[in-house]
């Protein structure tokens, strides 16, 4: 017998804070099982997101980016990304007031090996990468980009 309760309650979260853009609606359909997971992660990494600084920076995040860091029950760093500005948590804000906007592929390659990525902490339409999950991205993606 199924329980149904977590998609039940997945369903009620959706519908308190619906789609807010096309990569929101790939990533939900990813979610759904309705399209290959290679769809949605293309989607993430052509599409800009965005990312929270501690400090001010450069348009291109490439001086002063001071990044909001999460954990994971385990300990392992996570870079929180969201895939709108009205997805960012408020209390995010008061520790980092400062967005970096880069495509998802920009944010995966830049990010240091030990560290993986989390889109849209807390809400249904969002995923986490492990760092492993990302070399892999990486790898995968340099080596679409030679042939």
């Amino acid at each position: 017998m199924t329980d149904s309760s977590g998609s039940a309650d997945f369903d009620a979260r959706l519908a308190a804070d619906p789609v807010h853009n096309e990569l929101e609606q790939s990533l939900l359909d990813g979610i759904r099982g309705e399209v290959r997971q290679t769809v949605f992660i293309s989607a993430f990494l052509t599409t800009q997101v965005f990312a929270l600084s501690r400090t001010e920076t450069s348009g291109d995040a490439a001086d002063g980016f001071s990044p909001l860091v999460l954990s994971t029950v385990g300990g392992a760093p996570m870079l929180p990304l969201f895939t709108d500005l009205a997805r960012v948590p408020a209390d995010y804000l008061e520790v980092a007031p400062h967005t970096v906007t880069l495509t998802g592929g920009r944010f995966v390659a830049s990010v240091a090996d030990e560290v993986g990525i989390v889109v849209n902490p807390g809400h249904p339409i969002g995923f986490e990468l492990s760092p492993g999950a990302l070399a892999a991205i990486r790898r995968d993606f340099a080596a679409s980009q030679q042939g």
